[in-house]
């Protein structure tokens, strides 16, 4: 099936737009899709001339913008996806200042995913097993718990497992980074400075779903 739409302009933009989701290279699909239109743009330029095979003319010009008009709706579809899958809570810094310590006894532990790459994957995360939240891209939540060493993971085609260490009254911070995998995008956490968490978090909004 992928070999009959590379054949054709409008199976080239219907390829870019599914590819996307696998591997989640939205920039470079966006190009492709972009050097196709740009094409049926042209198109459109030399199909105005007047010529005897005037029909051809017309069917032609029909066609590029029945292209163009596809490929635009494609695009917003993807778009609407991608602002939809990400966090819109408040922002960091703002929740941060208003937040009160964690309860005596306890630690705070921070979860945060700073990228957009496979904003459609956005497994469960789980401290101890138990789920805490999600994996939202441009977002970041926290729970408190018991000081002691705790097991972060989150899992797509297969499990992902890091190990932490909370202390009383303390912040710890687990970086949830992205890669790509065979059919699905891999949720990696990992433990971060402070220093680095906080210059991470800076731009992110608290998860609210």
């Amino acid at each position: 099936m992928c070999h009959s739409l590379v054949n054709y302009r409008i199976g080239r933009v219907i390829l870019h737009c599914l590819c996307s989701f696998r591997d989640r290279h939205w920039k470079w699909h966006f190009l492709g899709v972009q050097k196709e239109l740009s094409w049926v743009r042209m198109s459109n330029t030399e199909c105005c001339v007047p010529t005897c095979a005037s029909v051809e003319g017309m069917q032609s010009a029909m066609g590029a913008r029945l292209i163009r008009l596809i490929s635009l709706l494609l695009l917003t579809s993807l778009l609407a996806i991608f602002a939809s899958g990400c966090a819109s809570g408040v922002k960091f810094p703002e929740y941060c200042a208003t937040v009160p310590p964690p309860p005596e006894g306890t630690g705070r532990v921070w979860f945060y995913r700073p990228s957009g790459l496979g904003a459609a994957v956005q497994p469960a995360v789980k401290l101890d097993d138990q789920t805490v939240g999600s994996a939202v891209p441009y977002g970041f939540f926290h729970m408190e718990t018991q000081p002691g060493t705790h097991e972060v993971s989150a899992t797509t085609e297969w499990k992902h497992k890091t190990s932490i260490v909370v202390t009383t009254n303390s912040d710890s911070y687990v970086r949830l980074n992205m890669m790509m995998g065979l059919f699905v995008g891999h949720v990696i956490p990992k433990e971060v400075a402070e220093s680095q968490a906080l210059k991470d978090m800076k731009n992110l909004h608290l998860v609210t779903k």
